[in-house]
């Protein structure tokens, strides 16, 4: 059967006892990734799809996952690399199907070619009016800030939102807790604070307290944007579907519609998944699991997080995304 057919015929069987969102007795990997996963709250919120739509430290491990047809994977960089460098294939019994995000395709080794297809989470809406507000969103932490410095990015920024009425930055203050000791020390937070004053003057609309922002959200007219276009940790991010689900628009939506099979699925009336299949010929997994093995290294999403070899193969593979 074909791969999109046989991801259509379980997407549209699956009951809720096979999803994870349904679930109330989950055990993450570890301590410190339930600790990582509440600090980006609600960045990594759960939301309903029937692909199951999950984290992989979310699972104890493979056999975990593979009780469930299928898994979306929202991780971003760290969790998808992690996941192959500790199954650079699949288990000869192996038969539940990974979803992974199309941004990191070529992370994905060519022998999961049978048990993989890739998805993207795409707006739908167009709305003349959303040049009245536009909201940039996201965290001062180092892992949104690998490609590009807090300077730099929030120039580009501002240059964005020259055309825009009002310009909400939602910034709320978190301290990562991928970064060592040394990087936490420069203070992410209170360089995009810095920055967020210097490039939008002193009555830039900054808003720190996220949840009451939510809570209290009224804009019926607006762009949005986030920070986070490294998405080493996070790929999936729940606001964005929050800000879709409000009629939102997101930045740079617009794309080159291709000819390319694909499965969609709407979440809400504004946007949707769509899935499509792996492309394996582009595949750089060799050139992470090379490093990996040569240099005899253990992996965890934080360990590689701080691997000096794991940055520089990202920026070569990815930065340009």
């Amino acid at each position: 059967m074909c791969m999109l057919n046989k991801i259509k015929e379980i997407i549209e069987t699956n009951s809720s006892e096979e999803i994870l969102y349904k679930k109330w007795d989950t055990h993450h990997r570890d301590e410190y990734f339930s600790k990582i996963y509440w600090s980006y709250f609600p960045i990594t919120k759960k939301y309903f799809f029937e692909a199951n739509p999950s984290f992989f430290y979310e699972y104890k491990g493979l056999f975990d996952l593979g009780r469930y047809p299928i898994t979306l994977l929202r991780d971003g960089f760290l969790g998808i690399l992690d996941f192959f460098l500790l199954h650079p294939q699949p288990p000869k019994d192996y038969v539940s199907i990974i979803l992974i995000p199309k941004k990191f395709e070529k992370l994905i080794p060519k022998q999961w070619a049978n048990q993989v297809a890739v998805y993207e989470v795409i707006g739908i809406n167009v709305n003349e009016k959303a040049k009245e507000n536009l909201i940039f969103h996201g965290l001062g932490v180092e892992e949104n800030f690998w490609n590009e410095s807090v300077e730099s990015k929030l120039i580009k920024l501002k240059e964005i939102s020259d055309e825009y009425q009002n310009v909400i930055c939602l910034f709320p203050q978190r301290e990562s807790m991928f970064s060592t000791r040394e990087e936490n020390e420069k203070n992410y937070a209170l360089q995009l604070i810095k920055n967020t004053y210097k490039n939008f003057g002193f009555e830039a609309n900054l808003i720190m307290d996220i949840n009451k922002f939510i809570e209290d959200f009224k804009f019926k007219n607006f762009t949005f944007k986030s920070l986070d276009g490294d998405n080493l940790f996070v790929c999936d991010n729940y606001l964005d579907h929050f800000f879709f689900q409000q009629n939102g628009v997101r930045l740079n939506e617009s794309r080159i519609e291709n000819k390319e099979e694909k499965l969609t699925y709407k979440l809400s009336l504004n946007h949707q998944i769509e899935i499509t299949k792996y492309n394996s010929e582009e595949s750089v997994f060799s050139d992470f699991f090379v490093n990996h093995k040569i240099l005899k290294r253990t992996t965890s999403i934080y360990e590689l997080f701080k691997y000096p070899e794991v940055k520089e193969n990202y920026l070569k593979h990815f930065s340009k995304l």
